[in-house]
């Protein structure tokens, strides 16, 4: 039994125990992708929210209406907890694992509502609780920290409760014993200690310091004057914060990870959360971000049923999906194979197999079990993907949004078409970006660029959202499944040409670059007036570049009209042109769709002047009959345009038009067969035009797809093949497309 020992002071303690343990072996399951976690279990908690200590061995104490008991959560038995101190509550985050069991704290109250907290051993191999410490009032458990197989630190804090927050804090540290059958502590404490990175006085030890003769600091520590777990060499983002919480992990191979932190930012007083894992660097001594979770960031309170060396796992508390597992040996994160139900606030646990249980919150009691995704069936994407966020190929799509169009992903996978349609993941970008726009260079090589911070919406490009300075550029190799940087390539965030309405969030994507023929892509870039700083109505410049592998980059000149949302495309004959979107006022001209007349430099109208590279100068092209709009080439040369008939929303409808390949002039084209309807975007199937019906709500005739045969030169309307919204349409033969939505993609035959 766990005894005080008479000579020391409690206040950290430490815990000598025999060791002896031994880890159950599984595999994950093997449920259909997509398909939702079924109920593992029911717990009856006391109240909504899930109570558990992870005792180690699947085995955890859960507290139920019917008092603590021991869930054996890889055979899914309960039974009462032998031993628990009556009238006790357990805290879920100070607990130890050791290796022959788990010490952990057991809280009651005296009669003046004052906590008293004890130590409790777990025993694995019998099962049971020992007799509890005794109690100490007006003290608490901060942590509990696991030394080495056989010892364990306790800090405890000696504040009163109720003294309030404005106390200073005081902790002391102290040793207890475990008598039988441990071995005492003996004259290697301080080394044990050191080891264990603990740092500062601990009573009956004396001071705790670095080692004599470390050349490399710990570079995490337990701070015994502040209880808690500090780092050194601090990334910029935890300089000059407080009360910071973090939960560190241990690699196989040793190598340390902040995977979860939250705390106190001093300059604005927000609780900000670690955005991606942090890895410890040896050879540099510094923390290396590693490749963000893709989700919402966490504190480490949904983990806390977590050892440093179990598995690194990730999930938000809003609008989890999946549970993602770190892959050690790879860092690439690995989701779920099953989904997670609709829910807020669950938390995770760890279980021999490998897999994770989550615990849902105002569920009903319910927990569910998932394991790494295993395969992915046909037809279907390993992580959702939204509308924006797509790359075309010679041979397939790159998807990059992974996660939808609200919340950007760094999971980038690609579909290849041959010879079977079939998607998988590639390797994440070294920096996760939102909005982003991308081409494929005639080296099969694909260029990112043009993005914005995570989760900054276009419409609401303010504070650390505000593009200030263009975002990396980032060259995708195939053959290697990596991402370099780009050095010497700087694009800025642009929107595309929106069919819906002149908001941004409902834009289409970015259309101002294209791939040369020969190696490079071309690429306009300006300061759109939208985004600028000083709203002064200055002349706009827009300016043409052609880069080129092997980081040349080159000037093809000023365009006449500073532009926004405009289509630029490679003729038939290999000339340049821009055409569709917006144009910036001529001094003394009428402006088309701007919200006042002006007789100066001023805001952007809706265009129809046009512009050719020609000899090595912008000139003016054939102008439109319509304003605005976005363009694409067919694949007989001749270019099609839509426009919104008003400008600003799609009540009226639509006026499409066409230019001939050598771009000389437009022709308007018969009104669309549709009167109401909302396009989401336009794409090219040889020479035929699909106009794809809006994912909005508000949209009429979703369920239709608009198309201009340019060979039989008339309308068809193709009554949409499925429920689910069109995001994209790519072609596969001469008849034959792909059909992509968020999860699933199928193949179909074009109308005839």
């Amino acid at each position: 039994m766990l005894k005080l020992h008479p000579r020391r002071t409690i206040v950290t303690a430490l815990i000598a125990l025999a060791v002896s343990a031994s880890v159950a072996a599984g595999a994950p399951p093997d449920d259909q992708l997509g398909d939702e976690a079924p109920v593992y279990a029911v717990i009856d908690w006391p109240d909504r929210s899930p109570r558990y200590v992870n005792l180690g061995a699947d085995q955890y104490l859960v507290a139920t209406k019917a008092g603590m008991q021991v869930w054996d959560a890889l055979r899914n038995r309960l039974r009462m907890a032998e031993n628990w101190p009556a009238h006790s509550r357990f805290v879920e985050w100070q607990w130890a694992r050791l290796a022959t069991g788990t010490l952990l704290v057991a809280e009651s109250h005296s009669d003046n509502d004052r906590p008293l907290p004890a130590l409790v051993w777990w025993d694995a191999a019998s099962g049971r609780f020992s007799a509890p410490l005794a109690a100490q009032p007006s003290v608490s458990v901060k942590a509990l920290v696991r030394l080495d197989e056989s010892h364990a630190l306790a800090c405890l804090s000696l504040n009163d409760p109720q003294s309030g927050d404005k106390t200073p804090a005081r902790f002391r540290a102290a040793v207890v014993e475990v008598l039988n059958p441990a071995p005492r502590w003996g004259s290697a404490s301080m080394q044990v200690l050191q080891s264990a990175n603990i740092r500062g006085p601990v009573d009956g030890v004396g001071t705790v310091v670095e080692p004599s003769g470390a050349a490399k600091p710990a570079p995490v520590y337990f701070n015994t004057l502040t209880c808690q777990w500090e780092i050194r060499n601090p990334p910029a983002e935890l300089h000059n914060v407080r009360s910071l919480n973090l939960m560190h992990q241990r690699l196989p191979d040793g190598r340390i990870v902040i995977s979860h932190a939250d705390w106190d930012r001093v300059s604005d007083d927000k609780t900000p959360t670690l955005a991606a894992p942090l890895l410890w660097s040896e050879s540099e001594q510094r923390w290396v971000n590693m490749v963000n979770t893709a989700q919402n960031p966490n504190g480490p309170g949904p983990f806390r049923a977590y050892g440093i060396d179990d598995l690194v796992v990730s999930m938000p508390t809003s609008g989890a999906e999946f549970v993602e597992f770190l892959d050690p040996k790879t860092l690439r994160w690995i989701r779920s194979q099953q989904r997670l139900p609709e829910t807020y606030g669950p938390s995770v646990g760890p279980l021999s197999t490998g897999e994770a249980l989550v615990f849902l919150w105002d569920s009903g009691g319910r927990v569910l079990k998932v394991g790494p995704l295993q395969q992915v069936p046909a037809g279907h994407f390993v992580y959702p993907h939204g509308f924006l966020g797509e790359v075309r190929l010679h041979d397939g799509i790159l998807l990059y949004g992974g996660g939808g169009y609200w919340y950007p992903q760094n999971r980038l996978e690609i579909l290849r078409l041959a010879p079977t349609p079939a998607s998988s993941l590639i390797a994440p970008l070294p920096k996760p970006l939102a909005y982003l726009s991308g081409v494929e260079l005639a080296d099969r090589s694909i260029v990112l660029f043009g993005g914005s911070p995570p989760r900054c919406f276009p419409s609401r490009l303010e504070g650390e959202c505000v593009p200030a300075r263009p975002q990396p550029v980032y060259r995708y190799l195939p053959k290697e499944d990596r991402w370099l940087e780009v050095s010497g390539l700087s694009i800025r965030f642009a929107i595309g040409p929106s069919l819906d309405s002149q908001t941004m969030d409902f834009a289409c994507p970015r259309r101002d670059a294209v791939a040369r023929r020969n190696s490079g892509f071309v690429f306009l870039d300006g300061e759109d007036e939208r985004f600028r700083q000083k709203r002064d109505w200055s002349r706009m410049r827009t300016t043409a570049y052609e880069w080129r592998p092997g980081g040349q980059l080159k000037s093809l000149g000023q365009l006449q009209q500073g532009r926004a949302q405009v289509s630029l495309l490679e003729l038939k004959d290999g000339r340049l042109a821009v055409m569709g979107g917006q144009a910036q006022v001529d001094i003394g001209k009428r402006c088309i769709g701007c919200a006042f007349d002006t007789d100066s430099v001023g805001p952007l109208e809706f265009a129809t002047s046009t512009e050719v590279l020609s000899k090595g100068k912008w000139k003016p092209g054939p102008k439109a009959n319509f304003p605005g709009g976005l363009a694409v080439k067919l694949a007989n040369g001749r270019i099609f345009k839509l426009s919104l008939a008003n400008l600003w929303t799609a009540d009226q409808g639509y006026n499409a038009e066409m230019a001939d390949a050598r771009f000389r002039r437009w022709a308007k084209l018969p009104p669309l067969p549709l009167r109401e309807f909302t396009a989401l975007d336009v794409q090219v199937v040889g020479n035929r035009v699909l106009i794809l019906p809006t994912i909005a709500s508000h949209g009429k005739n979703n369920d239709k797809v608009v198309i201009w045969d340019d060979v039989k030169r008339k309308w068809l309307v193709w009554q949409k093949p499925t429920k689910l919204p069109i995001l994209s349409i790519i072609p596969v033969g001469p008849e034959q497309v792909l059909i992509r939505h968020s999860r699933t993609y199928q193949q179909l035959a074009l109308p005839k």
